[in-house]
């Protein structure tokens, strides 16, 4: 999963309108869970339906993928369904056009490798790293500390931290006590040592949503109807 990761954020990069076909932007991390937008863009199928899709790779995750929407830079993200339905929520202009992952989401209760927190219910008052405010791994935070019964301003502080990497480092720093964050994705720094898995927050919703801006709705409708 690691290296496939590693893949999707180098090799699948595209840019550039291709001559006679219809440009459609579309966001999402670099993570395996996409792998089937840069397998048909590598076939050709988006080219037999007249469109050049432009992957935009964004690993800092649903927080900034909405602000590229709200923003015009995308037209369509695959967005985590709580970080879409909050950012709408909170008067984003964009819409929830399909689901892309209907199972939910594993995520993942990570401590740093020898750590003497051994069970979830030990992380009461200790900080949460996060990507960014209104992201996946903000909205779960409280998700879990509302199954523990905890008040989750001050019984789970949160650090924001960006992207995978800035949570390694600041856990190596000590700077944060936990990072939530889908279990495959981090596999392999709980195989070679560096952190520790503890528990488990599956969503009690489908994961991945296809979300898209109004703007791109009123010009591309027909081109995001393809994609979906």
């Amino acid at each position: 999963m690691a290296a496939l990761a590693a893949r999707l954020s180098t090799r699948w990069t595209y840019g550039g309108a291709l001559r006679g076909l219809s440009t459609l932007r579309i966001a999402g991390v670099p993570e395996h869970f996409n792998a089937p937008f840069h397998l048909a863009k590598s076939r050709g199928l988006y080219e037999a339906k007249g469109i050049d899709m432009q992957w935009d790779m964004t690993p800092q995750g649903t927080g900034a993928m909405g602000q590229k929407l709200d923003a015009d830079e995308v037209d369509v993200a695959v967005m985590l369904s709580e970080g879409a339905v909050a950012r709408i929520a909170q008067g984003s202009k964009t819409k929830v056009v399909g689901t892309y992952v209907k199972s939910p989401l594993r995520w993942g209760i990570h401590v740093k490798k020898g750590s003497p927190i051994r069970h979830p219910a030990e992380l009461k008052g200790r900080v949460f790293g996060v990507s960014r405010m209104l992201s996946g791994s903000h909205l779960m935070a409280h998700v879990f500390a509302d199954q523990q019964g905890w008040a989750p301003t001050t019984d789970a502080p949160l650090k924001i931290v960006g992207t995978l990497d800035g949570a390694r480092e600041a856990m190596g720093k000590g700077e944060i006590d936990a990072w939530l964050w889908e279990k495959f994705t981090t596999k392999h720094l709980v195989d070679n040592g560096e952190w520790d898995i503890i528990g488990e927050v599956p969503t009690p919703w489908p994961c991945f949503l296809f979300v898209a801006s109004e703007t791109a709705l009123a010009s591309k409708g027909e081109q995001i109807q393809k994609n979906g």
